[in-house]
């Protein structure tokens, strides 16, 4: 579980988050398994009604300011989005 620790992920997670904002995650715990032996890998807290609501809103919102961005640029911000996860492709 090293490679974890690279991500900065911990044992328990918060998962309600926009991109730009981070909420405390007030629904349920989802735990992931390892299929391998089973053993417990982590988990994360997912939204509550409202907070998915407040993010999707948020969402809906950065999608108008990004559709107004030239294509050209947005293809240079994927790229460079790309070449960050490739640097950690091996972990």
């Amino acid at each position: 579980m090293e490679f974890l620790k690279t991500f900065n992920i911990q044992k328990e997670n918060n998962g309600v988050s926009s991109g730009k904002i981070y909420l405390n995650g007030a629904g349920s715990k989802i735990t992931s398994f390892s299929p391998v032996d089973g053993s417990e890998i982590g988990s994360v807290f997912s939204a509550s009604p409202t907070q998915y609501e407040q993010i999707v809103n948020t969402a809906a919102s950065a999608f108008e300011s990004w559709r107004n961005v030239p294509a050209p640029k947005r293809g240079e911000i994927v790229r460079q989005f790309g070449e960050k996860l490739r640097k950690n492709k091996e972990a």
